[in-house]
């Protein structure tokens, strides 16, 4: 091989060899993104344990309606609703079955206990 011929070949080699470290810089920069990325998203909750825990019981209020003239009726409706769920299955069917025609919002928070103590006082 000729000098040019030599001096020809290893420009060539020298632009591959530039290129390549062209690539691994970039290649280096997309791993370095999507290391910071699985950090950002692995460092977050995506839901907060309160607001997830309070999530079920959100789901199970009514939607509140401003009366002046109610004493408190959204309240005792959420009480009961909240105290039916905490009944074991053979304690709730016992109560279902007592109250059979009335809803759990028909009644209010003192009748409610009331019930629950008749019905397992017995």
């Amino acid at each position: 091989m000729s000098d040019p011929d030599l001096k020809s070949l290893l420009e060539k080699q020298t632009a591959v060899c530039l290129q390549n470290q062209d690539l691994q810089k970039e290649q280096q920069a997309q791993q370095k993104a999507f290391q910071d990325l699985v950090k950002t998203v692995t460092a977050k909750p995506i839901i907060d344990n309160k607001e997830f825990l309070l999530e079920p019981l959100a789901n199970t209020m009514v939607e509140f309606h401003y009366d002046p003239d109610s004493e408190d009726g959204l309240f005792d409706v959420c009480k009961v609703r909240l105290l039916l769920r905490q009944l074991d299955t053979r304690a709730h069917s016992r109560y279902a079955n007592f109250i059979l025609q009335k809803k759990p919002q028909d009644n209010d928070f003192e009748e409610f206990v009331t019930k629950l103590k008749e019905i397992f006082s017995r």
